[in-house]
């Protein structure tokens, strides 16, 4: 999610997930937190059917940079 998606372009999203759902394994990586998907995908109600269906079954990882000086 580079670039915000529109609220067409979130639901486009929503399909692609709901379709692989319990079909297919998805690695997702992104440079925001969850709280900051709502604004990224145009519409918070769709944006949380879309965590629910990626967190339901999945591990997340939580890198964070600790910069060394």
């Amino acid at each position: 999610m580079f670039l915000a998606m529109d609220r067409h372009e979130g639901n486009l999203f929503f399909q692609l997930i709901n379709k692989l759902y319990g079909q297919s394994s998805v690695i997702i990586t992104s440079n925001r937190g969850s709280e900051d998907w709502g604004e990224l995908l145009g519409d918070p109600v769709v944006t949380t059917a879309i965590l629910d269906k990626i967190i339901h079954r999945s591990e997340v990882i939580n890198l964070k940079v600790i910069a060394i000086e």
